[in-house]
């Protein structure tokens, strides 16, 4: 498809900003809609070990092939998650506390379809 292996989430625009259950996208451009989707590509999410408290763990770590797959899970909506491509896995462990950031080039924001 046009956005390869993206995901998808529903969001809420707060500030400029879509919130949702990963994070924060900048999204300025769509400040005048309440309700929009996210289509993120997993290899242009950055995930590092998190230096604090977070709501973000590593849920598994999957080779597959070219890459890693790690799925991350998320304590504010149990059961969601967001998957991240990854080129060397070492050092992510099932159950880590993680952070993470979005690309802006691997990050859509739309109006939600009513």
């Amino acid at each position: 498809g046009l956005f390869g292996e993206a995901q998808r989430f529903p969001a809420r625009m707060k500030e400029r900003t879509a919130c949702f259950a990963f994070g924060q996208v900048p999204a300025p451009e769509l400040e005048a809609h309440e309700n929009v989707e996210l289509v993120l590509r997993p290899q242009r999410i950055s995930i590092a070990a998190a230096s604090g408290p977070s709501d973000f763990h590593i849920v598994d770590v999957r080779f597959r092939g070219s890459h890693w797959l790690v799925i991350v899970g998320t304590n504010e909506v149990p059961g969601a998650a967001l998957h991240v491509h990854v080129s060397d896995a070492q050092g992510f462990d099932a159950g880590m506390p993680v952070s993470l950031s979005f690309d802006a080039e691997g990050t859509f924001v739309f109006p939600a379809a009513i």
